[in-house]
């Protein structure tokens, strides 16, 4: 019998933050080689992914969650992706412990890309639940000159963190072992449970993704480029229109070409936008109870993994007491 057939539930804590800051990495240092971790600049984890450890005599499965900036898939889907985790982690009561949320020592500058992805992650979260939320640089090995990386925590920690340490979250530095990875994940079990706002909107309220806050950070950028776009479109019909005045051939081919791509890009802006008016609370309050009713569960875990469709296995390489993994 595995872990996963005991009458064991688990607690979760969430990994997050953006592309290669090495959310992978640490989930590794739990249970070596349970995720993939990417080399280059194309992420590697675009769902979910968790590992299943024993912390005493609890069980935690810690959760690495793609980035925003993910090389491949547009936004809306990933932030779907991550609503649709953690609505249904609420709907089945499985206890979210807190967030630790990474960021590269390495980087000089808070690109645009983070500062997007920091906007998004505190519309999930909300500044209430900020006390079970560790901020983590990572990296700091492949620093030539520690002072260096000092200078850029003490920058992050006045112009970015400031309100959110005011509020509650902790600043770590991450040292890259299993030992501090280990001590993290404990110090975060130790917090009471917690509720994002994301889940009290769609769940509670049964909100349309599009009236949550992190709906409403979104839908102005989708309807600005479903806007440009369409402006292009327009001044290339007339360059088209035009052209068949006069210009060659091959001109009004290649414009052509250009306006059907526009058009296909235009399509799919609005399908996401589309997305946005959906109600996954209670698509997902739905779905549940339906799978209540085929099986019995011994434990919520198992029905989570089922829900959303997830492969139960175990881990060779345990590290703490009942350790396991579940692949997302």
């Amino acid at each position: 019998m595995t872990a996963f057939q005991e009458n064991i539930d688990s607690s979760m804590i969430l990994i997050m933050g953006v592309t290669g800051v090495g959310k992978s990495y640490f989930i590794n240092q739990l249970a070596a080689g349970s995720v993939t971790e990417g080399k280059g600049l194309k992420s590697e984890t675009e769902t979910c992914q968790a590992v299943r450890v024993g912390v005493g005599r609890n069980q935690v499965a810690v959760v690495d969650t793609p980035g925003f900036d993910d090389t491949t898939r547009p936004e809306v889907d990933i932030v779907g992706d991550i609503v649709e985790f953690l609505c249904t982690q609420y709907e089945l009561g499985i206890p979210l412990k807190g967030i630790i949320y990474m960021h590269r020592i390495t980087d000089n500058k808070v690109s645009g890309t983070a500062q997007r992805y920091m906007e998004i992650f505190r519309c999930l979260c909300g500044d209430s639940i900020m006390s079970n939320v560790i901020l983590l640089t990572t990296m700091w090995g492949e620093l030539k000159d520690e002072a260096v990386g000092f200078g850029r925590e003490r920058e992050l920690r006045k112009d970015f963190w400031n309100d959110l340490e005011s509020k509650g979250a902790e600043v770590r530095q991450f040292d890259g072992t299993r030992a501090m990875a280990e001590a993290l994940v404990c110090r975060l079990m130790r917090n009471g449970n917690v509720v994002l706002s994301i889940q009290e909107e769609l769940v509670e309220q049964g909100k349309r993704l599009e009236e949550t806050k992190v709906g409403c950070l979104i839908v102005p950028r989708l309807k600005n480029n479903i806007h440009e776009i369409g402006a292009k479109i327009e001044e290339l019909e007339r360059l088209i229109c035009d052209s068949e005045k006069g210009l060659p051939g091959e001109e009004q081919s290649r414009l052509e070409t250009e306006r059907e791509t526009l058009w296909i890009q235009r399509q799919r802006q609005i399908a996401q936008l589309e997305k946005l008016q959906r109600r996954p609370g209670r698509e997902i309050a739905t779905k549940i109870e339906n799978e209540k009713r085929k099986q019995t569960w011994k434990d919520r875990v198992a029905l989570f993994a089922s829900f959303l469709g997830l492969v139960l296995t175990t881990t060779v390489n345990v590290i703490l007491p009942l350790a396991g993994v579940i692949s997302f």
